[in-house]
């Protein structure tokens, strides 16, 4: 069956240069996310809007994940056969009419797939030089191959260690994601601890603040009453009052009758006196 071909932008997506550019992506997102957890914890201004930023990004580069295609299961025996214990020589794959399959081709990062035209014609080139390698007897020949081939392990053995390092990159990010993550939960606990304490407070503080109205209300009922006794005692000593200037205007009058009365006793005192001086002159005139 024959694969399905490619888009240029999974041609591209899959390329050294794109796989270069996601991974800037990717760590630049996990940068932003790890900020984003950290202005939470921290509390500082615009820690929400931060965190949501970061959610959204990390969000986007889980689905850019969706594009990635699986590593292909590449059977090394076949390329290095002392990974099985076998001990041969690395010179028969290569030399002696060796086929070598596309699937058992490497594939790492910077290194393109090998197609089946490109191993038809390496395996002819193999066989003309295995051909032309049995007809030398030149040392310096066979150590020549044997340069290029020490070369060509070398290539392969750089782009794995590229890829293990890219992966350890990846892992190192992803081990950072997870600590900011236990981060958030923990100060998530935190802010529920926080946030239930501070519920029961309110709850005490509305308590004391119920029992502070009732006793408001109970002083505020007491000075009502208060009031009400005051405007009684000041009608009543309006009243008192009325009756005490009453008393007094009368206290007035009567004055004003003792003083007449005083006059008259006077005027009467004199009158009696004059009789009896006129009785006194009439006895003496008569006794003489």
């Amino acid at each position: 069956m024959a694969k399905k071909e490619k888009n240029a932008f999974m041609i591209w997506y899959h390329s050294y240069q794109g796989r270069k550019v996601v991974g800037s992506v990717y760590s630049l997102g996990a940068s932003l996310v790890i900020l984003g957890a950290l202005f939470k914890i921290l509390h500082l201004p615009g820690a929400s809007q931060m965190l949501m930023l970061g959610m959204c990004t990390e969000s986007l580069l889980f689905a850019i994940g969706v594009l990635d295609e699986p590593f292909e299961d590449v059977k090394w025996s076949n390329i290095f056969p002392s990974l099985v214990g076998e001990k041969k020589d690395p010179l028969i794959n290569y030399i002696g009419g060796g086929s070598v399959s596309a699937n058992q081709g490497m594939t790492a990062q910077g290194v393109n797939p090998i197609k089946d035209e490109d191993v038809k014609a390496f395996s002819e080139s193999l066989k003309s030089l295995s051909e032309a390698a049995q007809q030398m007897a030149g040392i310096s020949k066979v150590a020549g191959l044997t340069d290029t081939f020490a070369q060509n392990i070398t290539s392969a053995s750089q782009a794995a260690a590229q890829f293990a390092t890219k992966q350890q990159n990846l892992d190192a990010a992803s081990d950072a994601l997870l600590a900011s993550y236990t981060g958030i939960t923990e100060n998530m606990a935190t802010v529920q601890a926080n946030t239930k304490l501070y519920v029961e407070k309110a709850d005490t503080i509305n308590k004391n603040l119920a029992a502070i109205n009732s006793v408001y209300e109970i002083q505020l009922k007491n000075i009502q009453n208060q009031a009400e006794l005051v405007e009684k005692q000041t009608a009543i000593i309006n009243v008192v009052a009325g009756d005490i200037n009453k008393v007094q205007q009368a206290m007035a009058v009567s004055a004003v009758d003792v003083e007449k009365y005083k006059d008259e006793t006077a005027k009467l005192a004199k009158k009696v006196a004059d009789l009896n001086a006129i009785y006194g002159n009439m006895l003496s005139a008569i006794n003489s």
